[in-house]
């Protein structure tokens, strides 16, 4: 919403205000997190309230804002790449390939904390420091893409699952193999999109959301049946 009022300052400051949207959410949740310990509900119920609230804000904030406006924000909220202003790549590129090569510096460590904190100290990670350093450089490529494409979801929820099947969990094959894949996925949504019910064009995120919770129920379901 910072980038719809100060557009005039350049189309560049809008990752950065993705970047701060995402960082105070990400410090948000990492409180709630903290207070329950760090437990994987406590990020889930986190996440979700924290979810809440601030759709519920944009919702707020969106009836205020003249009809152009809201417009461009509410296709941001389902996520479309129709509207996606080309002058934009080449910031968001340089976010998250210096993004991916922090993470990549910083591989084996985020392998063994995968495991869970305890796990991870006991290896000798530095858990203190390298948790809210993933978090930060997460949040600072996932702002970065949202204020260029909007929200569209499930893709980073589902291609990781996919690739670790394919290539394993070794994040210096799976962080590359996940962005290539991520952007097949995409591009073959974003299609989708376009042609099903032409000449009416459907947001790519409806597609991605739908296609993220049929794969996440068979996901559900196939648990189920090997317990």
């Amino acid at each position: 919403i910072g980038g719809v009022y100060l557009g005039f300052w350049g189309v560049g400051w809008l990752p950065l205000f993705g970047f701060l949207g995402a960082l105070l959410v990400s410090v948000l949740v990492y409180g709630l997190a903290w207070w329950q310990r760090f437990s994987i509900s406590g990020f889930i119920l986190g996440g979700v309230v924290i979810s809440f609230i601030c759709t519920s804000l944009v919702i707020f904030l969106l009836s205020w804002l003249p009809l152009s406006a809201s417009q461009w924000l509410f296709f941001l909220l389902v996520g479309d790449l129709s509207g996606v202003d080309i002058r934009l790549l080449p910031w968001v590129v340089l976010v998250v390939l210096g993004g991916v090569l922090l993470l990549l510096g910083l591989g084996r460590s985020v392998e063994v904390l995968a495991l869970g904190r305890e796990k991870a100290y006991s290896l000798g990670v530095e858990v203190g420091w390298l948790m809210p350093l993933v978090f930060w450089i997460t949040a600072w490529i996932a702002g970065s893409c949202v204020s260029a494409a909007g929200l569209i979801g499930f893709v980073g929820m589902m291609v990781p699952h996919i690739g670790r099947l394919c290539v394993g969990g070794n994040l210096e094959r799976l962080l590359p193999f996940s962005i290539w894949l991520g952007g097949i996925f995409l591009m073959l949504a974003d299609t989708l999109s376009r042609v099903i019910f032409y000449p009416r064009q459907v947001p790519v995120g409806a597609i991605t959301g739908l296609l993220g919770g049929i794969f996440f129920l068979v996901l559900l379901f196939g648990r189920d049946r090997e317990v």
